[in-house]
């Protein structure tokens, strides 16, 4: 199988790099950052067994358990456009003469981690409350929006009925300080530990390395291809 799938890919490879076709399968796997398909296959094989299969994993000494990351959904039963009145949607961008309130959030991911924020502010642009979250480096920048919003919906149940949209980065200093606040949680130690699975791409993206780390070695190792073997013609 190994063999079979070197012997796919090489012609491909060969027509990317438009190298002779005397160069070793290994060699245009390197310098095109290709790995190996069987390689490959592998790890979405894993990917597979751990996220659609429940498998738990344990891959060179590392255990990966299905429960770690999210259920995939399978989407609303019904368009929120069926049953959403127009109206309880604003669009204004004067937020004073919208409500006693306007909260807004945000959402940062940058190499130390994830932060999630809101803050909210009265018609006298005067802050009244602000919320932070902390998420690990593994966790998406939708999922710290996602949650920014869950804790606006639970802050603002007793306090309005209707919901507001604003453009984004528009000049609003409520904007502008959710966008400040979501940053400073990723390194802050007064802002929540938040505790959610993880997304499946983080799995997707944690086996794709360890496969990249195992096609090098390979080539670091000088372990060629099953059917590394030029093609001479006359």
């Amino acid at each position: 199988m190994t063999t079979k799938l070197s012997q796919i890919q090489r012609p491909f490879l060969l027509n990317i790099t438009g190298a002779y076709r005397t160069s070793p399968t290994a060699a245009l796997q390197a310098i095109t950052g290709i790995m190996p398909l069987d390689i490959k296959l592998v790890a979405e094989a894993q990917f597979v067994q751990l996220t659609r299969l429940k498998k738990i994993l344990t891959i060179e000494g590392e255990e990966y358990n299905y429960e770690t990351y999210e259920e995939k959904v399978t989407g609303w039963s019904r368009h929120p456009e069926e049953f959403i009145d127009e109206e309880r949607v604003n669009l204004e961008e004067n937020l004073s003469a919208v409500g006693e309130i306007n909260i807004f959030t945000d959402g940062s991911k940058m190499g130390q981690g994830v932060g999630s924020a809101f803050c909210v502010f009265g018609k006298q642009q005067e802050l009244i409350t602000q919320w932070q979250g902390r998420l690990s480096p593994k966790h998406s920048i939708f999922q710290a929006e996602l949650i920014a919003l869950h804790e606006v919906v639970k802050y603002a149940q007793n306090h309005q009925n209707k919901m507001g949209w604003i453009r984004a980065h528009v000049g609003h200093l409520g904007d502008e300080k959710a966008d400040e606040l979501a940053k400073e949680a990723i390194t802050s130690t007064e802002a929540a530990v938040l505790t959610v699975p993880l997304p499946r791409s983080s799995a997707k993206q944690d086996l794709k390395q360890r496969a990249l780390a195992k096609s090098q070695r390979c080539w670091d190792d000088g372990i060629n291809p099953p059917s590394d073997r030029p093609e001479i013609t006359a």
